[in-house]
């Protein structure tokens, strides 16, 4: 039986930074929560990295236009970008109607976002 917990339940939990003694300390329901937790915060990780890999994209061939290293069609032809993780489950969501102004704030809040990363204030 012990052994059954320490490789179903207790190497899962150690793996995903939980303690020992935190484990025993915790009920069964409150260790799904938090397996789920963890679940949510690696697909949140993985929509946000795709995210940065599309802003990346598209910098790069606004900048290939810009530089007058090739023309709009040229650029367009970079290979294609990889689907979004969990695509399913964003279109399953209601779309939401969204205005200009809050489309235009949104863009300012990730320009400003990535300008911090990057060191330029």
């Amino acid at each position: 039986m012990l052994d059954w917990i320490n490789h179903e339940w207790l190497l899962p939990f150690l793996r995903i930074g939980g303690s020992r003694s935190e484990f025993w300390g915790l009920t069964p329901k409150d260790l799904q929560i938090d397996f789920e937790a963890f679940n949510q915060r690696m697909k949140d990780q993985q929509q946000l990295a795709w995210l940065q890999g599309a802003y990346v994209k598209m910098a790069l061939q606004s900048s290939i236009i810009v530089a007058g290293l090739a023309t709009k069609e040229v650029a367009n032809k970079l290979p294609q970008y990889p689907e979004m993780p969990f695509k399913d489950e964003v279109e399953k969501q209601e779309p939401q109607e969204v205005s200009i102004e809050k489309k235009e704030i949104a863009q300012k809040a990730i320009f400003n976002m990535f300008k911090r990363i990057s060191g330029n204030k």
